[in-house]
């Protein structure tokens, strides 16, 4: 089964071609009733056929045909027209069809040509191709282009509407006019329609010659013409010493002057760029222009009396035989964006100042109350000296050390959201440094290590602070732990998984304490320590009702010879 795509104006046509097609056991995937809907059918659905008349509305079949040929060559094509097959049948086979059928002849010979093309056949007949005797006129050759001018100007299109049709200019389509007059020796649009009637839109010489005649290859030029025309915002074409050589009607807008005011003027004197910036501006052109690559800039100026900062961008261009077509510009109007980004900075600035001040004040308070701690622990180990054995008072120092470790754990957080150099972490064995620091803060504490010797690099002291923050934490919420198990694994690009199982001792209401848990400062800190070591500490798990919690920390590697 064949996918094709069918081009016809006639409602009536198109239903007949998709019931044809359909019984000949082939799949129409696409209908268009104009030229431009047909080629965006075909370049996005990409059918093994497209049958087409050359009468389409708003892109005409021939300049279908060619920009098909030129965008995909392999496209297959036949036309399927009610235009008479003398003037035209070359043309197509000039302009990338396989294969021309008119429509007054057999239903059978469209079967037969729909075949033969998709078989890889190119179905034209010899004698309407190469018939055809000398005429008057024949001299002068009428190329496809200027023939599908004519064709639009005989349906009564305007010269706006033909350039609109075929993505060019004005100025384009009224050369093309007034070489078919020339050619066709008339004086007006009435004689030129008339004389093309009387020669059935040319005589058979002329379109002999045609079809023998090669195109003329487009150039890089002429296609940034076109462009010119189409793009909706304001591009022009500079020399690469920075002469406007052309510009499209959006960028004479812009400025406000018309085509014979801005042409030839010159990128650096137009008086839009502020005096600051006109040498950059002239510097950066000129190194740009130089060069092969895009280049763009930033500047400030005025616009329609209003300042405006504006991104130049500039492309230089040459042809394939490398001689050089000029800089093609480009500009975005970024003020309001420009004046975003400033209010970003600012609003950035005061919250920054804000955020340093309050730092400061907590980082001085916490620096006070710590010292006083101090203080205080000294002053209550000469009454615990005096008073050995005396409970309150022991009880006491207990609640000043952490109280001061407290302390030691904020100003740390406070540093290091101050953008102070955090601490240097040290290659050690993780198994013997949480085994020491476990025995310190509870020694009647489990401990299972990991299998094997486990060194990495970690901030001992971050590290310490974070298992006695998390002790401190789960032994004001009530919570009994039975043991703690290590575990390590190796990940990618040098690092590894440290992790910490604290095991609950059966009995208990294990949801109750953490609940409690949760809502613990102790535990906030440990959290926060833990996000500072790279890590992360989770409450529970469910698939271990013993699991009161996990301590995972993703560290570099170290080998054991540090």
């Amino acid at each position: 089964m064949s996918r094709i795509v069918i081009a016809d104006p006639q409602p009536f046509m198109l239903a007949a071609l998709r019931q044809r097609l359909a019984d000949a056991g082939h799949e129409v995937i696409g209908e268009a009733g104009d030229g431009r809907q047909a080629l965006e059918l075909v370049r996005h659905q990409h059918p093994d056929l497209l049958i087409l008349e050359l009468d389409l509305p708003r892109l005409g079949g021939m300049e279908l045909l060619r920009r098909l040929h030129h965008d995909a060559p392999q496209q297959k094509a036949l036309v399927f027209t009610h235009l008479p097959a003398a003037h035209y049948q070359g043309l197509c086979l000039e302009a990338g069809a396989r294969g021309f059928v008119h429509k007054d002849e057999h239903p059978e010979e469209l079967d037969d040509a729909v075949r033969l093309v998709l078989g890889g056949r190119r179905v034209f007949s010899a004698r309407t191709t190469h018939a055809g005797t000398e005429a008057p006129g024949s001299g002068e050759h009428i190329t496809p282009r200027e023939l599908t001018v004519l064709r639009y100007l005989s349906q009564g299109y305007r010269i706006k509407d033909i350039a609109e049709e075929l993505a060019i200019s004005d100025r384009t389509v009224s050369t093309y006019k007034a070489r078919l007059l020339e050619k066709t020796q008339t004086d007006s649009l009435v004689d030129l329609v008339e004389a093309a009637k009387v020669r059935g839109l040319m005589n058979n010489s002329v379109v002999e010659n045609l079809a023998l005649q090669q195109p003329l290859p487009s150039s890089k030029a002429q296609d940034l013409a076109r462009l010119l025309e189409i793009l909706p915002s304001p591009i022009s074409l500079w020399s690469r010493q920075g002469e406007l050589l052309a510009c499209n009607r959006h960028y004479l807008d812009a400025y406000g002057k018309s085509e014979a005011q801005m042409l030839g003027s010159r990128v650096f004197d137009l008086g839009v760029v502020a005096a600051e910036d006109s040498a950059r501006l002239r510097r950066e052109f000129l190194d740009g222009a130089a060069g092969d690559k895009l280049f763009t800039m930033v500047v400030s100026g005025t616009l329609h009396g209003e300042h405006r900062i504006i991104r130049l961008i500039g492309v230089p261009l040459r042809e394939d035989d490398g001689e050089s077509i000029g800089v093609v510009c480009s500009f975005v109007d970024i003020t309001e964006h420009e004046r975003d980004v400033e209010r970003l900075q600012e609003a950035k600035a005061y919250l920054d100042g804000m955020r340093a001040s309050r730092t400061r004040y907590l980082h001085y308070s916490f620096a006070d109350m710590l010292e006083e701690t101090r203080a205080a622990q000294r002053s209550l180990k000469i009454a615990r000296d005096t008073h050995p054995g005396d409970r309150p008072l022991e009880d006491m120092a207990g609640n000043l050390a952490r109280i001061e470790e407290k302390f030691e754990i904020l100003l740390d957080l406070l540093l290091l959201e101050g953008g102070n150099e955090p601490r240097i972490p040290q290659p050690l064995e993780l198994n013997r440094l949480t085994e020491s620091i476990l025995v310190e803060i509870h020694p009647g504490l489990a401990f299972q290590p990991a299998a094997h010797p486990q060194y990495g690099w970690i901030d001992t002291t971050r590290y310490l602070h974070l298992i006695r923050a998390l002790m401190f934490a789960v032994a004001r919420s009530g919570l009994s732990l039975r043991q703690i198990i290590a575990s390590a694994e190796a990940l990618h690009h040098g690092e590894m998984s440290w992790r910490l199982a604290l095991l609950a001792e059966p009995g208990q209401d294990l949801p109750a304490h953490l609940a409690d848990l949760e809502q613990r400062p102790g535990l906030q800190i440990a959290r926060m320590i833990c996000e500072l070591l790279g890590g992360e500490l989770r409450l529970g798990d469910e698939n271990d009702p013993d699991c009161a919690g996990l301590i995972q920390l993703k560290l570099v590697r170290s080998s054991s010879s540090h």
